[in-house]
């Protein structure tokens, strides 16, 4: 089983990774920041899992604003065209919530 992780703005030969990929027929596959070639590699690879995932301003800092709450929002999935949309939108924790989780409630 082959999965990969794309770079999207280092790919300098767009159709010789099209056609590497068509080679290796890999089983899942992540996109970052590059919906249009996340959409066109589930195209070519239809048995594929295309995950396109967006850089976020708070992703340096996700360990620390991730919280229960927050998983608890997010959809199962946000289908584009058959590709799963990894984004993660982050709920800020508060003082509060630090305390909560610290005595265990």
């Amino acid at each position: 089983m082959i999965g990969l992780n794309i770079l999207a703005q280092f790919v300098s030969d767009h159709q010789r990774l099209l056609l590497v990929f068509d080679a290796l027929q890999p089983h899942a596959v992540v996109v970052m920041d590059d919906v249009g070639l996340a959409v066109e590699l589930k195209q070519r690879l239809s048995a594929c899992t295309v995950i396109h995932r967006a850089w976020h301003p708070d992703d340096a800092e996700f360990h620390l604003k991730w919280t229960p709450q927050s998983a608890a929002d997010l959809p199962d999935s946000i289908p584009v065209k058959g590709v799963v949309e990894g984004t993660v939108t982050l709920t800020p924790s508060t003082d509060e919530e630090k305390d909560d989780k610290k005595k265990g409630s």
